[in-house]
């Protein structure tokens, strides 16, 4: 099974603060996106199922985890296909945050008490809510102790 590296990340918007991409790479250097399929049954929807290759106009847009300023909670080196998916958000130019999805919430919650306007506040707790939902279910199914290496 191929073993992909997480090297970095990509803000597909360019709008900061946003949840971006985590960016891996495979033995021929080439950069792929890890997906999932939430229509899966019980909580391999939060588990990868593949990985996909960017676009040539993107890896040039690819922020470098040694480029950044990085908070990483429970994250591997590598990943492949039925690990636990990973989350990743740009705080700020120089500041990402790339951590497990059931950690991400705890993270995103912290993040959202730390923003001034209304407006933002609404936006990333419309977010918040889903995430909290997301490890609930994966707490109350036990997925959380799975693929910690």
């Amino acid at each position: 099974m191929n073993k992909y590296k997480l090297v970095g990340t990509l803000n597909y918007f360019d709008i900061i603060p946003e949840i971006i991409l985590p960016v891996f790479q495979d033995e021929e250097n080439n950069f792929y996106m890890a997906y999932s399929d939430s229509s899966d049954e019980d909580l391999e929807k939060y588990t990868i199922k593949g990985f996909t290759p960017f676009k040539e106009d993107d890896v040039i847009r690819i922020k470098f985890l040694s480029n950044a300023n990085n908070e990483m909670e429970e994250v591997n080196e590598y990943y492949e296909v039925g690990d636990i998916i990973i989350q990743a958000m740009e705080e700020n130019e120089n500041s990402i945050y790339i951590g497990r999805i059931d950690k991400f919430s705890t993270h995103l919650e912290n993040f959202v008490n730390t923003l001034k306007t209304e407006e933002e506040k609404n936006f990333f707790n419309e977010i918040l809510g889903d995430y909290k939902s997301i490890v609930e279910e994966m707490n109350t199914k036990k997925l959380g102790s799975k693929n910690r290496k």
